[in-house]
């Protein structure tokens, strides 16, 4: 029995971060209150009580001082207000997409909108928004809750972040139809895309759909309705627990796919339990298994913002009139829609085109039907004279003049070539002409559609930065009939990674110097890609002074220049250094200091011999208690502080063992004390320092 994954399903960031949060404080102090259920998922949270969560069902249950964690839902207003009064400690494990929902409902609130938000009532993230809205928030969970309004309302309309893409779409038709003014915000998390998106694709290729998650979650529930609509023989189960051995019968592929609250060990759990009952049905059976049933789906159109041609129908003006027989027009060539001829440019505008294809008068070509790329001028391409390929798309209108495509015309050649393209797997060039629901197009010809997750080798919801760029794809679906091409990025880049990785392990040795761009932070250091391969900017080698927190340093998406300091090809591990790009500290302050120049400084340590003072990052120097004042000095906070900033006068900088002996004394012009006697108390005091 086959089993296939959705490609994106479980943990989405929001729940990991809040589950991650939840987990490190339990680990630290085997106990943890959050106001609410942390996540919809009875087993996962009955799982972290038993190791000391605890879950309180109202603001009356929380102490004052008392550590509270606000669950992945979030919560409104009131709720912050009243921890702030009993003086709780908040740890906010709020979803980054729901907080900002959360600011759109305030901000939009505040210019005197009234906020309609799509989600159900009683779902404690669509009441923390309306709280949020402050008394302008109305909430509509179905048709029914639109009738009751007034048409006239300014509105703006927010969604929870989990509603199903179809839905979302369904109120917005009815939205836009009663109210003249409003503003649309689809405010469904990218996650909750992506995972309904890969859970219809499954669900359609299968003979059985299994939707792990709990009935309590209202993201489980909008993708079980989904697949659900796709395949008749769709189960939603909490658990492996709940899966029934005859479901299997007659069934060669299963699929999978889980709400953002379910964790790995029970989609786990899960499918072990289906190869368990592939097991028991195949110790029962004697026989081969029957061929699989034709599957029995509901054909439903998954809008995944396909772009459909115009399809312009014939518009025949009837005769009111018996025309004159005309000997000439008999012997004209007649062209009927779809006809591919050519045609010569007669004149040329950016509103339309017209041309002479030999008829009495000539055809015109208007401006949408020019390129599929609208920021193509004619005026930029075309000249009186110039031959072009065209379709005819309508019959002679009231003036006589035919309407041709040059777009359509290329669009069915590409088409031809498309197909070719797609069985030889060939890399193709496009330009990406605008951000769509779902992804990007990009017109190679046609206009053509890249999903979000294959325009990048790492998915990102924010493709913007890619409008406007030429790209290199492959095709991986064409539908001439359909007029629908879809294609891949990604492959793309990946194995032009792959080629970069083989290029960098070939050509690259330790000591040499490379460019990368920062990619990730972590406690230990940065990881760079250094083009299709990542290397490790350990912390220790971002400075030569000790860095805390690699952000101190560097940032991500910042371009550096480093030193190749370690390769390990059969590990895959490159280790890199920022630091040993420039000058080691003392050697560079050697270069802009030289004995008996005056420093300037910070006291950072004060001793019983004397006071450390800091000069550069790295570098502090010691005035000896008898270099801070030609009097004795008995105490050193009788002289200078911690924090002070002075002005010292360098007796000696010594390389070798990394040593500054600084004097305060030799700033007041006193001349008469034994050098050499100094000399040898700073060096006793020195080595018993360092």
């Amino acid at each position: 029995m086959e089993i296939k994954r959705a490609e994106y399903m479980g943990f989405c960031g929001g729940v990991r971060m809040a589950i991650t949060m939840a987990e490190t404080e339990l680990e630290k102090k085997r106990q943890l209150s959050v106001l609410g259920s942390l996540v919809h998922n009875p087993r996962l949270i009955e799982d972290m009580e038993k190791r000391g969560l605890q879950t309180l069902s109202s603001l009356n249950e929380v102490d004052c001082g008392q550590e509270v964690m606000i669950r992945a839902h979030g919560t409104g207003p009131s709720t912050y207000e009243a921890l702030l009064a009993k003086n709780a400690i908040v740890l906010d494990a709020t979803c980054p997409s729901v907080k900002k929902i959360f600011e759109l409902a305030k901000d939009y609130s505040e210019k005197g909108f009234t906020i309609l938000i799509l989600g159900e009532k009683n779902h404690p993230e669509v009441e923390a928004i309306k709280e949020w809205s402050a008394g302008k928030g109305i909430i509509i969970e179905d048709l029914e809750d639109l009738k009751s309004l007034d048409s006239e309302l300014d509105v703006v309309v927010l969604s929870q972040s989990t509603l199903a893409e179809e839905v979302f779409e369904t109120f917005i038709f009815e939205i836009r139809r009663i109210f003249s003014s409003c503003v649309v915000l689809n405010t469904i998390c990218s996650a909750t895309k992506v995972r309904q998106e890969a859970a219809v694709h499954v669900a359609k290729q299968v003979d059985l759909m299994l939707v792990v998650g709990s009935r309590q979650s209202a993201n489980t529930r909008h993708l079980y309705d989904l697949c659900s609509a796709i395949n008749y023989n769709t189960h939603l189960v909490s658990g492996a627990t709940d899966i029934e051995a005859d479901w299997f019968e007659k069934v060669n592929v299963v699929g999978i796919t889980a709400g953002a609250s379910v964790p790995d060990w029970i989609i786990k759990e899960v499918e072990c339990n289906v190869l368990e009952k592939e097991l028991k049905i195949n110790e029962g059976e004697t026989v081969t298994s029957p061929e699989i049933e034709e599957q029995k789906t509901t054909e439903v159109e998954v809008k995944v913002d396909e772009v459909v041609e115009e399809v312009v129908e014939t518009q025949e003006v009837p005769a009111t009139e018996q025309e004159e027989f005309d000997m000439e027009s008999f012997h004209l060539p007649r062209y009927t829609p779809g006809d591919i001829i050519k045609a010569t440019v007669v004149q040329v505008g950016n509103d339309e085109i017209l041309v002479d294809v030999g008829q009495k008068s000539e055809g015109v070509i208007p401006r949408k039907e020019f390129s599929a790329d609208s920021s193509i001028l004619p005026t930029d391409v075309l000249n009186v004279g110039d031959e072009i390929t065209v379709m005819v798309i309508r019959n002679e209108d009231q003036e006589g003049r035919l309407t041709f495509s040059k777009k359509r015309a290329e669009q069915r050649q590409h088409w031809i070539q498309f197909t070719e393209s797609l069985n030889q797997n060939e890399v193709i060039e496009g330009k990406v002409l605008e951000l769509v629901k779902g992804g990007l197009i990009v017109d190679i010809g046609v206009r053509a559609f890249m999903p979000a997750s294959l325009a990048e080798r790492r998915f990102t919801s924010d493709l913007k930065h890619l409008v406007g760029e030429t790209v290199r794809v492959r095709l991986i679906e064409v539908d001439s009939e359909k007029r629908r091409a879809i294609v891949n990025r990604k492959m793309v880049l990946e194995e032009e990674s792959v080629a970069s990785r083989d290029a960098f392990w070939q050509n690259t040795h330790e000591g040499d110097v490379v460019k990368g761009v920062v990619r990730r932070l972590t406690k230990f250091g940065a990881f760079v890609d250094l083009g299709g391969i990542d290397g490790l900017l350990h912390i220790s080698d971002l400075d030569y002074y000790r860095v805390k927190d690699p952000s101190e340093v560097v940032k991500v998406d910042q371009e550096l220049e480093l030193k190749v300091l370690k390769l390990d090809a059969e590990a895959g591990r490159i280790s890199l250094g920022l630091k040993q790009m420039k000058m080691e500290p003392w050697e560079a302050f050697a270069q802009d200091f030289a004995n008996g120049d005056i420093v300037h400084g910070t006291v950072v340590r004060i001793t019983p011999w004397g006071a450390f003072v800091n000069v550069r990052p790295g570098i502090d120097g010691l005035i000896h208690i008898s270099e801070l004042d030609n009097r004795r000095v008995e105490k050193v906070e009788d002289v200078v502080a911690v924090g002070q900033e002075i002005e010292a006068k360098i007796l000696e900088i010594d390389l070798t063992r990394k040593r500054l002996s600084l004097s305060l004394r030799a700033m007041l012009g006193e001349d008469s004390y034994d050098q050499d006697a100094v000399d040898q108390m700073i060096e006793e005091v020195q080595e018993s320092e360092f």
